[in-house]
């Protein structure tokens, strides 16, 4: 496996690694302090990766990018086994509309055509605001659909995106993420059988052929009822009692786990477990705050930092214990 400079992507010099992670390569000085290659136009070191050195995969170390086994093109594996919440890559994250016209044209050097161009783009969870956003991205770029995916593609700053694992990931297993979502991010069990087939199929190209889309499998049974009690709560939420709705989340919770669904769904979950509890004792109690707490957790560990979803979750926590469900929802709103 050809070994390259993380900054310039040369082959041809000897490189020096990162001495504290000792996996990421340079060519030179240069290359890791301040020197410019094509649209790489800011610093690698000291804004990028020493924020994460040691604490995310590294190419050609911990994940590779290879042609899979089924002739279906290029695909990323694990090199090492993944815990929950583990960053497998970050990668730099580009935006034709917004990136200086410089960087744009050297780009297009690299992606000729905006056919070819398409194919490097990838749908984000921005850390700020939890909208789905897209950019050029070259590796997450290469990352399988699967609709039970074992990983989830996130926006950690400004320029860079990160592949955050859902569940446990085992040495040489393929990387997946979802390709199914809407104006937002939208959850597997959001979406029928027949709408991600439909989707897939228009956008892409392709029929998904994994487990949950396998009719009367185990998975496709569970996505099933994932989406019978999502509809539930999509359309007839305020036809039913609030502890009728907390017993129908608390079962989505159930099956988001046995699915090993993202930390991220799971927090989302929880929060929304918080506010109908806060409705039914029609203020703050303990026995919410609980809830918010698991929220807030589950949202930490995935992020792995104070992103912007956690501290206004965290600031839901900071309400005095029996404010009124009136302003909770107020404060609520403002975090969904």
């Amino acid at each position: 496996m050809e070994k390259c400079c993380s900054y310039c992507q040369i082959t041809s010099k000897k490189l020096s690694c990162c001495s504290n992670c000792r996996k990421r390569l340079y060519c030179s000085p240069e290359c890791q302090v301040q020197a410019t290659f094509l649209f790489f136009e800011i610093l690698d070191w000291k804004p990028n990766h020493k924020l994460w050195c040691g604490n995310a995969g590294e190419k050609d170390y911990d994940y590779c990018v290879r042609e899979t086994k089924n002739g279906k093109g290029f695909g990323v594996f694990a090199l090492r086994n993944f815990e929950v919440n583990e960053k497998i890559l970050i990668n730099r994250v580009f935006n034709l509309h917004s990136m200086p016209d410089t960087t744009a044209a050297s780009l297009k050097l690299l992606i000729p055509t905006s056919n070819d161009i398409k194919k490097y783009y990838v749908s984000f969870v921005d850390s700020q605001t939890e909208d789905h956003k897209k950019g050029i991205c070259f590796d997450i770029s290469r990352v399988k659909h699967s609709c039970l995916a074992n990983s989830l593609p996130c926006i950690i700053n400004q320029n860079y995106g990160a592949l955050v694992a859902s569940r446990k990931i085992d040495k040489g297993e393929e990387i997946t993420i979802s390709y199914v979502k809407g104006k937002v991010l939208k959850r597997i069990d959001e979406s029928t059988l027949e709408e991600r087939r439909k989707l897939l199929f228009s956008n892409y190209g392709f029929q998904c052929e994994c487990n949950g889309c396998v009719e009367n499998s185990e998975e496709w049974a569970l996505l099933e009822e994932l989406e019978s009690i999502n509809k539930t709560l999509r359309e007839d939420a305020f036809m039913k009692n609030p502890m009728e709705l907390i017993e129908l989340l608390k079962k989505s919770l159930d099956l988001l786990k046995i699915l090993n669904q993202s930390n991220f769904f799971l927090s989302k979950t929880f929060s929304l477990i918080f506010l109908w509890d806060c409705c039914l004792k029609k203020k703050m109690n303990n026995q919410s705050l609980t809830f918010l707490k698991s929220s807030i957790e589950l949202m930490e560990g995935f992020y792995g930092f104070q992103s912007e979803m956690v501290i206004k979750l965290k600031e839901l926590e900071n309400i005095p214990e029996g404010t009124g469900v009136a302003e909770i929802i107020n404060k609520f709103k403002s975090f969904m």
